[in-house]
This record gives structure tokens, sequence and C-alpha cells, in this order.
């Protein structure tokens, strides 16, 4: 036989549940009864909450942009100079300690990208200043197809892979076109896409053995050098051992404390970078304040809802209930058309200034724990005011 402690624990469930459907129903009843003012407090709501999306997402485009160079290539762990602060302000080191970097063991092969500074003078005779990027022809080390595409077309010192998405001022990039690189000619061979406009008007990708005519630096000089491990090589030990091995010259990071000191460094450090964090925190603490304060106030003007339902012989916790219910409803109702907004915009400005800011999954997902976090802070700001609703509220 079934124990009476099971029926009633279950009857207490089942009573829960009716009581938690009930407070869900009058939650949707009172919010829509007025469809106009229902769509009026969804539109109020929705606004600072696309601010808050749009706000993220940007600061997430940033940090992505800045090691956007980082990311069309594939290394395990960075070989730097001690001076290095980011990636145009490296310093160099010599190359010998590439090839001592690969003796140590777990080491599979070595790359040295070069990035300097240039200026480039297209057709039109404007000149420009531009990212140079000396690559070593060793495909395993490049992720973007493009540049891989590519390198069998960097046959001279005249030949360069121009970025796309440079500047009007470049001028004509087909193909052909020719050019000055610092005042040497070039020949465009190809294109890439980059779109680094925070530190240059373009870029243009050479390989190494004909950077140091160009630049008059030392062909044994060294930007950043990139390393490939084994299969199966521990990132971490490998990086002890290579700090080990070589002399206090370079420093050895993995590819996430790079990418991560870069980020870093851009928005704490560059003045850009600074005023980008500055802003978009402010714009963020004012998106989360206007939210609240317009739930708050939608939550308000129904107070004499929830006075209506302790005159029904509603007891002050379901009247509470009914109040969480509506400010929850509420903050969700404005939040799909946000993020449906939101994500037209970012695709907009995306395609208007190539910034990788994309409403992802994982951004969604942290913008609708910042609105269920307000709407849980909000209802509970009102919480006693709704529970003290009283009938004398009406009149």
């Amino acid at each position: 036989m079934i124990g009476t402690d099971w029926i009633e624990g279950r009857a207490g469930r089942d009573a829960r549940l009716r009581r938690i459907a009930d407070c869900l129903s009058i939650a949707v009843a009172n919010l829509i009864q007025d469809r106009l003012r229902f769509a009026i407090a969804v539109a109020g709501t929705a606004v600072p909450i696309l601010l808050v999306l749009l706000q993220m997402a940007l600061l997430q485009g940033v940090r992505t942009e800045v090691t956007r160079l980082y990311n069309d290539f594939d290394f395990d762990i960075a070989l730097l100079p001690v001076t290095y602060e980011y990636m145009f302000s490296s310093g160099v080191f010599d190359s010998v300690r590439l090839a001592q970097a690969q003796a140590v063991d777990g080491v599979a092969d070595t790359f040295a990208l070069n990035v300097d500074g240039g200026a480039w003078t297209g057709p039109a005779e404007k000149r420009s200043p531009l990212i140079v990027i000396g690559i070593d022809d060793k495909p395993r080390f490049i992720r973007d197809a493009e540049i891989r595409a590519g390198l069998s077309a960097l046959g001279t010192g005249a030949d360069v892979l121009v970025d796309r998405y440079s500047s009007a001022n470049f001028g004509p990039l087909a193909p052909g076109t020719n050019a000055f690189l610092d005042d040497h000619p070039v020949t465009i061979a190809g294109h890439f896409s980059l779109g680094m406009f925070f530190y240059a008007d373009g870029a243009a990708i050479m390989r190494n053995v004909f950077l140091p005519p160009l630049s008059g630096a030392s062909s044994r000089d060294v930007h950043i050098g990139l390393i490939a491990l084994d299969p199966g090589a521990d990132p971490v030990r490998t990086k002890a051992a290579l700090i080990e091995a070589l002399p206090p010259d370079v420093q050895v990071l993995t590819r996430n404390e790079l990418i991560d000191g870069e980020q870093d460094f851009f928005l704490s450090t560059k003045p850009l970078g600074i005023m980008v964090t500055v802003g978009m925190a402010v714009a963020f603490l004012a998106g989360i304040v206007v939210l609240w304060q317009v739930l708050s106030a939608e939550i308000m003007r129904r107070i004499n809802e929830f006075a209506t339902l302790s005159a029904m012989g509603f007891g002050a916790p379901f009247v509470l209930g009914v109040g969480f219910c509506e400010t929850f409803l509420l903050g969700m109702a404005a939040f799909l058309p946000a993020m449906l907004v939101g994500a037209l915009i970012l695709q907009l400005l995306e395609w208007a200034t190539h910034l990788p800011a994309a409403a992802t999954p994982g951004l969604i997902l942290k913008v609708l724990g910042i609105v269920l976090v307000m709407c849980g802070f909000c209802a509970a700001s009102v919480a006693r005011r709704i529970a003290r609703a009283q009938p004398a509220n009406l009149f």
C-alpha cells in the first residue's frame, strides 16, 4: 500500500505546482489586458537590454580585433623579446634563439613573424600608414586559407599580399596593381582579410627573406617567434623547458597567455583602448540602471492590480509571487526583440567596419543572465510595496 506520508507529500507538491501555475496565469493576464500598455512596457524594457548587448558585443569585438593577426596562425608557444609590450611595439631578438628553441624536446618547428610599420603610396600618390608583416615560407603555421594560398605568389621582394579591408586611400587593390611600400616599388600579388584598423589604415604581407632590404633591419632580427609542438607535447612543460634552455633576453608565453596579455594591454594601457573600455563601461552601467528603473516603474504602475488580488483574498506570498512572475515575464518578453534587433545591428556594423562584433550564443547567454539578475533585483526592491498592497490603494 502507498504510505500516507507519500500521498500527503504528493498532494503538497501538486498544490505548490497549482499555485505556481495560478501565479503565472494571473501575471500573464495582468500584463496583456492592456495590449498597448504592454507593448510600450516591452519596448521601454528592450532598449536598455539592447544597449547592454551592443556594449558587450563591441567590447568582445575589440578584444578579438586586437589579436586577429595571431588568430591567423597556428602555434602553441610564442618566443618574444624581453622588451615586448604588444604586437606593434615588440623589439627584436636574434634568430639564433629559434634554432636553440628547436633543439628542446617537444618542439616540432619554429616560425618567424615580423610586424613593423610602413607607408603605402598607391597610384593616386596618397601616402597612408600600414602594417608590414613578414612571414616564413612554412604553410603548417598559417591557419588562414588565403594567406596560405598566397604564399606561392610571393616569389620576389616586389610581391605583396594586401589586406582587402585597407583604407580607400590605398587606391586600387586589384592583383597586378603597382604601388610603393616605403618608397620601394611593389606589386599586389593577392589579398587576405585582416582589418586591424586600430593600428593602421591597412596591411601588407611579404616573405621574411625580402623584408630586410625594405626595412633596413638585420636579416637575423625576429620580432615574434611562433613555436609548434609535437603531437601530445604539454605546452606548460615545454614552456618551462624553453625558459631553462634559452638566455634571459627572450620571454616564453603560451598561446593563451600571449593573446590574453595582448588584449589586456590594449584595453588597459593604450589610450584608444582605455577610451573604448571606459566608454563601454559607462554605457553598460547606464543600460543596467535604465533597465532597473523601467522594470521597477512598470511594476509600481501595476500596484492597484496587486491590491485587487489582496482584496480578492489572496495572501501576501501569492501576491508577491505574481509580482515576481510579472517582472520576469516582462523581462523575457523584452529580451527576445532586443536580441533580434541587436543581432541585426551587429551584422550591419560588422559589414560596415569589419569589426568582429557578433551576437554569439555565449554572449546572448551572458546578457540573459544579466537580465534575469536585474529582474530578480527589481522584483526584490519593490517586494515590500507589492506585499503590502491593500484594497485601500484602490481608492
